[in-house]
């Protein structure tokens, strides 16, 4: 799998300045898309309460990025699918905080993945593709909170049914990733693999 350029595509994103108070805003596309921006002081695995709450609601997450900003503040931006009756009943703050059991997450398979330390960062950087489904999103990052890893920032697209998503990854207190837990996701990642 070759590694995408991603620079420039998140300077886009970030916005100048992010409100104190956690919150978020939902703009219509058109065509049933919507742009999710949403920010605050999350916990670890925000990110997969989020993505599960919205898999269960059957509403997909199509595109974004989202970044932790300082040590306990995030950013994100997503665009979702979603009837708009449905996109605006929902509580997204509520989601990003809820805690669920990892035996929720979708059954996927991948096509292919890429796996590596950056070791200027400390960080782990996975490349995930596969075929677009609900639940994508949360079943990849389940996969690595299971060994207590969580992405420091994430970059997500989908095109032509086809999921790419980026993601570089750290421990608990921002803590580098051992070898052997590299080892393990790795291992994790090609038995996805191998289903396909």
């Amino acid at each position: 799998m070759q590694t995408r350029t991603v620079e420039s595509e998140w300077n886009n994103l970030l916005p100048p300045n992010l409100p104190a108070n956690p919150g978020f805003e939902l703009d219509e596309l058109g065509a049933d898309r919507h742009r999710l921006r949403i920010w605050g002081r999350f916990l670890p695995g925000w990110l997969s309460g989020l993505s599960a709450g919205l898999a269960l609601k059957q509403i997909s997450i199509i595109g974004g990025a989202a970044e932790k900003v300082s040590p306990s503040a995030w950013f994100a931006r997503l665009e979702i699918q979603a009837e708009p009756a449905l996109a605006k009943s929902i509580d997204y703050l509520a989601l990003a905080g809820a805690r669920r059991t990892m035996e929720e997450a979708a059954q996927i398979v991948i096509d292919n993945f890429n796996i590596r330390m950056e070791h200027d960062t400390g960080e782990l950087y996975v490349e995930v593709c596969g075929e677009d489904q609900v639940g994508f999103l949360d079943a990849v990052l389940k996969k690595f909170t299971l060994y207590s890893l969580f992405p420091a920032r994430m970059i997500l697209e989908t095109e032509a049914g086809k999921v790419f998503d980026r993601f570089w990854f750290k421990g608990i207190g921002g803590a580098s990733p051992s070898t052997d837990t590299v080892s393990v996701v790795r291992n994790e990642l090609r038995i996805l693999l191998e289903h396909t």
